[in-house]
């Protein structure tokens, strides 16, 4: 029902806002079609989940293009958990949507200074660098020997993470070694380290800012040098001179059983 009053004239009865009569009523019937309604209802207001805030936590272990698939991101998920740590990631990860954005780390998503940060196959780009380069400790492991990661690093393995990842969640998750602290986890890190030739290489920088290589296989085969290339190339000569000597004297080289020990 709608009322309709003509325009131009003011109902008998109506003076000064005061009635003093019924003013005529017109009848009319209105149709409306959905087509013609504009206003749509839109879904019911649902409070937003609260972000993770990485800056509050003391130890992150974050993955990079080397994760290679979203499948391969509950290993690192394990890793993170047996640490007592959080999972989080560079921007590729986070665009190609195997990440939620609030787990990114960088220029673009959350800067942040644990006590550890794990970066687990991730080249060290600087929007992302800029985000994490405040952690007090950094331990980088990558295939890549000459990836940008290590220059900021504290510990650099050059190895393959899809080895290291299971192999250290898993010591991490024995009964003995179970900790809640970011210092043995540190510990069992140094200690996993991957292939280089044909035996296990660590690679790590020291407080004065040398770098140490060394293959804890073969007593007496390391180098210290000031720059992590001059220590992979001075540890080649070094394993190439004890190759030599135990060849002289008709030796063989000791097998590589390098194992995680208890830290």
């Amino acid at each position: 029902m709608v009322c309709i009053v003509p325009i131009g004239r003011i109902p008998r009865g109506f003076v000064g806002g005061a009635s003093f009569g019924k003013a005529p009523v017109n009848a009319v019937s209105v149709v409306v079609n959905a087509e013609q309604i504009r206003t749509k209802p839109l879904d019911l207001f649902k409070e937003a989940k609260s972000a993770v805030d990485l800056t509050q936590a003391p130890l992150i272990v974050a993955i990079g293009r080397g994760i290679k698939a979203p499948e391969n991101i509950p290993q690192a998920e394990a890793l993170a958990k047996a640490l007592g740590g959080e999972i989080a990631a560079s921007r590729p990860i986070c665009d190609e949507g195997w990440l939620p954005m609030e787990r990114q780390i960088g220029s673009s998503g959350q800067t942040v200074a644990p006590k550890l940060y794990l970066a687990l196959g991730i080249s060290g780009a600087i929007q992302h660098v800029v985000g994490m380069k405040g952690a007090r400790t950094i331990v980088a492991i990558n295939k890549d020997a000459n990836a940008p990661i290590f220059e900021i690093a504290d510990y650099g393995v050059v190895g393959d993470i899809f080895e290291i990842m299971p192999a250290l969640t898993e010591a991490l998750e024995k009964p003995r070694a179970r900790s809640n602290t970011w210092a043995h986890g540190l510990a069992y890190t140094l200690r996993i380290t991957m292939k280089l030739e044909d035996y296990k290489t660590i690679l790590y920088r020291q407080e004065d800012g040398s770098w140490v290589a060394e293959i804890p296989a073969i007593p007496g085969c390391y180098a210290l040098m000031d720059t992590r290339e001059a220590a992979l190339a001075e540890l080649t000569k070094v394993f190439s001179m004890i190759t030599d000597e135990y060849r002289e004297k008709g030796l063989k080289l000791p097998a590589d059983t390098t194992e995680i020990v208890n830290a």
